[in-house]
């Protein structure tokens, strides 16, 4: 959590890049189905391309404060209260997103896996290995990003070009006959995953400043890379199910899993896929969960080269027990996704951030105006 120590532009990409592979085809599939029917892939498309355009906004935004988090920068451009109380605000978004990735990947693991072994060991597993990447440091956890990225991109691409032939081209049909207002409204649960590239904010900081040019670059491609790849698997798999089939299934993307056919000595391959999406999942959780860790030291004032290793314990322990009582088992997680968190989570991703693009540019117009005045 030390902001000194420095991550490289590749890093911050993998991370970053990471963060939005990981969940947009795991619910999103189900419920897009029920809005758009046979055009889910026009949401798809839709919510791919809004948010390439927002990834370059949130890029933008984390560029004007290099070396300030999106706590740091709050109390800038907001002043100290409303920046803490914003701040604050965004904190309570941050360990909501952490517990979601904790459910998602706990409970998929259950169910997927070892349906007798109670929640509670994925759960722990899942926490101490946060706590130890928190007290490792955001860097390490970027050293391992662009490995992992590279093979859950990989393994995308695979399952995509493996499941291609159980393709059925009329199930895309006929196109064009559902409601625009619908299609609109689809996409926006495939965006709330996309959108999260307003953490951005919290991981510019880690990288040096005379390496910002870079970061910027690779971030966006990155972004649009991923973009495309899970917007991909979304498509297809209204091709290979009915949107009718779609709307009934809990993890459309491990039942396409299931369908991959590569000769006969390749078996059980779901858990190959499953297990590089864990590991992507794994890295996800550490980070977020070091990001919450920095946003509380800051709204605390607490300096980033601490040793203390008792935030790092306390924390662990407050998002085990959210984590045990909330959203506890697929039905609750799933309905919460799907109903209430795409809401929410814009507001935080999209919403409060173009008025802080706004202040931005108020604030710098004044600074302009004044430095005219002086002169």
């Amino acid at each position: 959590m030390n902001l000194s120590e420095k991550m490289t532009p590749l890093q911050a990409a993998g991370l970053l890049a990471l963060l939005l592979a990981t969940q947009n085809y795991i619910f999103a599939p189900a419920i897009m189905a029920r809005f758009a029917h046979e055009d889910m892939w026009i949401s798809s498309l839709l919510a791919a391309s809004a948010a390439f355009l927002f990834c370059l906004y949130a890029v933008w935004l984390a560029g004007q404060f290099p070396n300030r988090t999106l706590i740091q920068f709050l109390s800038f451009l907001l002043g100290r209260w409303a920046g803490k109380a914003i701040g604050i605000l965004y904190l309570g978004y941050l360990i909501c997103l952490t517990v979601v990735y904790v459910q998602t990947l706990a409970t998929s693991f259950k169910t997927l896996f070892l349906p007798m072994t109670p929640l509670i060991v994925f759960i722990v597993l899942i926490v101490l290995f946060c706590m130890y990447g928190a007290a490792q440091g955001m860097i390490v956890l970027g050293k391992m990003s662009t490995l992992v990225i590279f093979a859950l991109l990989v393994t995308l691409l695979l399952l995509f070009a493996g499941t291609l032939p159980s393709v059925e081209l009329t199930n895309y049909l006929p196109i064009g006959q559902n409601r625009w207002s619908n299609i609109f409204y689809a996409s926006l649960f495939n965006l709330t995953s996309f959108t999260q590239s307003i953490v951005i904010t919290m991981l510019f900081a880690f990288v040096r400043p005379d390496k910002m040019k870079y970061a910027k670059k690779y971030v966006v491609w990155g972004s649009a890379l991923t973009f495309g790849v899970t917007s991909l698997i979304v498509v297809e798999e209204v091709g290979v199910f009915s949107p009718n089939q779609l709307e009934l299934l809990t993890f459309p993307t491990v039942e396409l899993i299931t369908l991959f056919n590569f000769g006969t000595f390749f078996e059980r391959v779901e858990t190959i896929f499953v297990s590089v999406w864990g590991a992507a999942m794994f890295l996800v959780i550490g980070m977020l969960f070091t990001s919450c860790l920095t946003a509380i030291r800051h709204l605390l004032g607490l300096s980033d080269r601490s040793a203390s290793k008792w935030p790092v314990l306390l924390f662990g322990a407050a998002i085990l027990l959210l984590s045990l009582f909330y959203l506890n088992n697929t039905q609750k997680l799933s309905y919460f996704m799907l109903h209430y968190w795409t809401y929410l989570s814009l507001l935080f991703q999209v919403g409060i951030p173009l008025l802080l693009g706004l202040a931005c540019l108020i604030a710098r117009g004044r600074m302009s105006r004044a430095d005219n005045a002086n002169a």
